[in-house]
Parts: structure tokens; C-alpha cells; sequence
């Protein structure tokens, strides 16, 4: 046998309020004969044609035959504050773009992003850059040892930098920032296509992490996965 309480509800307290704040202009709330503020929404016949939309450029964002794809990557990052794994599908991409120069002053580089930008159960999302040393994104196949900065690339004659992991969590309660830096590791690339793919795989460990932008402290993470990146549109 269903119960149902007889407490008051918030939205019954809010209209009786409303009706004696108004009481000299009539209360205007009704029970669903369409005048009232507060009748059951009723969706718009464009609301499924707009979801449908939706669905639409997202397989495309998928579909390495489409001129919206978006590549395609899956990374593992494990730490001790958390596991997460992120990928390219649906909101993700995986992208390159050559930056001759930026407001950091770097050096000519082949810039990799590798984005998750849909939160898993636990509300968390997120993306790495990875940074390559050169006048063009035709890299060559071959290992690369991996460095925390492009600095300490150059200084070292190397040519890959692990710019950031960013992490970011959202749940009903709370909102942090994670952000892991001092990498080491190495980037595999094992084809590029000139101007159109780069595929490579990343064994990375990432030595610290600011958490709500305070100060660096030290951190173990380790980031395993392949990426097949496409260029930037």
C-alpha cells in the first residue's frame, strides 16, 4: 500500500506565501487549467529534434570518416588520490596544432591535446597537453624521452614536455582542481601522417600536484595510454 505523507510541501509553502503577498492583485497559481506560474511543463515537440541533433554531432566527433572528427585517445591515470580513465568519445578529442609562438615565450612546438570533457560517476573530467619541440607536427617515429618543462627539454637536448595533467571534480558538495606536473617518462610515436594523424603512445609518472591552486606538494601518478590524434580544426 502506497503512503503518502500529508507533510506540507516547500512548494505549497512558497504559493500559500506568494497568495498573501499578492493578496490585493488575486493569486494566480492553478491547479493545470493553463494560467497558472507553476503548471506541469509540457516539452516543446523541438526538444526531441534538438536531442537528436545533439546525438548526431557527436557521432560525428567519432567518426574518423567525418570532417568533424575529432581523433580518438584512452589514458589511464592512477594516483593515490584517485584512478580515473579518460577517453575521446562522445565530448573528447584527441589534437595536435603547431605553435610558432605563444604568450609564454616557448619555443616553436607541436602542441597534443588530449581532452575528456565528460565527468565519470564521480563527477571528474579531464585533459592532458603534451608539448614537442620542432618547426612542424611531422614528428618522427621513434621514442622520446619525456621532460617536465620545454626548458628542461632544450637544456637537455630533448624534445617532448608533459605541459599539465589537469584534473577536475565536481560533485553536489564540492568543486577541486587538481593539476599534476614534473613528469618523466617517455612519448612513443609510432605513425604520423603528415598534417592529418599522430599516433603515439605515453608512459608518463608525474612527480607532484597543486589541489586547488596551492602550493606544488609531492605526488605519484602514472599515466599509460595510446592516442591517435588529428589535426586541430
Amino acid at each position: 500500500m502506497r503512503v503518502v505523507s500529508q507533510k506540507p510541501t516547500m512548494r505549497g509553502f512558497w504559493c500559500v506565501a506568494l497568495c498573501i503577498a499578492a493578496s490585493g492583485l488575486g493569486c494566480v497559481f492553478t491547479s493545470g487549467d493553463g494560467d497558472g506560474l507553476f503548471d506541469p511543463y509540457e516539452p516543446d515537440s523541438s526538444d526531441g529534434e534538438w536531442q537528436q541533433d545533439v546525438e548526431d554531432r557527436r557521432e560525428q566527433r567519432d567518426n574518423p570518416r567525418s570532417a568533424d572528427y575529432r581523433g580518438d585517445f584512452e589514458v589511464e591515470l592512477e594516483s593515490e588520490l584517485f584512478t580515473l580513465s579518460i577517453d575521446g568519445a562522445a565530448l573528447g578529442e584527441a589534437t595536435f596544432v603547431h605553435v610558432g609562438q605563444d604568450l609564454a615565450g616557448t619555443p616553436p612546438h607541436c602542441q597534443l591535446t588530449l581532452a575528456d570533457r565528460e565527468p565519470d560517476a564521480a563527477g571528474r573530467q579531464g585533459y592532458i597537453i603534451v608539448q614537442v619541440l620542432g618547426d612542424s607536427c611531422d614528428l618522427d617515429v621513434g621514442v622520446y624521452d619525456v621532460y617536465e618543462s620545454v626548458d628542461e627539454a632544450f637544456r637537455n637536448d630533448g624534445k617532448v614536455a608533459v605541459k599539465t595533467v589537469q584534473v577536475n571534480e565536481e560533485t553536489d558538495s564540492a568543486t577541486h582542481f587538481y593539476t599534476f606536473g614534473a613528469a618523466s617518462g617517455e612519448l612513443e610515436v609510432l605513425q604520423v601522417d603528415a598534417g592529418s594523424l599522430i599516433q603515439a603512445y605515453l608512459d608518463v609518472k608525474m612527480g607532484e600536484v597543486e589541489v586547488d591552486d596551492k602550493a606544488a606538494v609531492a605526488s605519484s601518478m602514472t599515466v599509460l595510454g595510446g592516442f591517435g590524434a588529428v589535426a586541430a580544426p
